[in-house]
């Protein structure tokens, strides 16, 4: 069967808002598989329950993320605190921020550990550390973080195989930078694409940032700023110029616009209750 076009952008992240997608419903004749694997259409009553599970799960992992943030935040508060009562010897002291809303740990004493944690966090975030650093198998640099709550962690710094650029940098190399957050349509709902970029960053850069963190080509979207709360209309960024020269800063509201075959997808979506929240 095929995907309409809200399912296909929704679950496949298309290249091109040409391409189109299939379903295989039955796969009995597949000997590996050998069964039905969809069923359907779904009744009015299991439409219905579908979409709350679907609105609880969000809320939920809209809750778990907050909820990382702020112990990330706490964390950091608490690693503050140690330096300040004597624990670390601060001319020792590394400093770095995250640039991005997320962040990979090893809670381990061996950066060698296999087990490794994502936790949501705001860009901005303080991480400390002394100094030492581990170089993985594939090129990625890791971070000896402080201790918290009698843990010891290692933080990952940049991983050359993912996009989007590093994850912590160096205080010092933030201290010109700002943080910024997105509005964007998703699926299920308006969400906050949040990044720390340089203050000389162009509006092209933060756009294709952007557009590696959901997986969708910059042709398909512009950037646009409400540069006062109570400006009338907003105003399109330049894509070549920068965001300072510009007006935009840490206040400005931001949002993503699309193109209209990828924004009328979403549209299809709410109205199916997709965005529902």
């Amino acid at each position: 069967a095929e995907l309409t076009s809200h399912e296909l952008w929704s679950s496949c992240r298309p290249n091109s808002v040409d391409d189109r997608g299939y379903v295989l419903i039955n796969a009995e004749h597949i000997k590996e598989v050998g069964s039905l694997l969809l069923r359907g259409p779904l009744s009015p009553d299991e439409i219905k329950r579908w979409q709350e599970q679907q609105r609880v799960e969000v809320n939920g992992l809209m809750a778990q993320k907050h909820g990382e943030r702020q112990e990330r935040l706490r964390d950091a508060q608490q690693c503050e605190k140690m330096i300040k009562e004597g624990a670390y010897d601060e001319s020792v002291v590394y400093k770095y921020r995250a640039l991005r809303n997320k962040v990979f740990m090893k809670w381990s004493e061996d950066p060698r550990h296999e087990w490794i944690t994502q936790s949501a966090c705001q860009p901005g975030t303080m991480f400390y550390s002394s100094g030492m650093e581990w170089r993985g198998p594939n090129g990625e640099r890791w971070i000896d973080g402080f201790t918290v709550n009698n843990k010891p962690r290692w933080l990952l710094a940049e991983d050359p195989l993912a996009l989007g650029g590093p994850y912590l940098v160096e205080k010092d190399f933030t201290d010109q930078h700002i943080a910024l957050s997105l509005n964007y349509i998703t699926p299920r709902g308006v969400e906050l694409f949040e990044t720390l970029v340089a203050k000389t960053a162009s509006a092209k850069a933060l756009k294709e940032r952007f557009c590696k963190h959901v997986n969708l080509v910059s042709d398909i979207v512009t950037l646009k700023a409400k540069l006062a709360p109570n400006a009338p209309h907003m105003q399109t960024l330049t894509d070549k110029q920068s965001l300072t020269e510009q007006g935009v800063t840490s206040k400005t509201q931001l949002f993503v616009e699309y193109d209209n075959d990828v924004y009328n997808a979403m549209m299809v979506g709410r109205a199916m209750g997709w965005l529902s929240q």
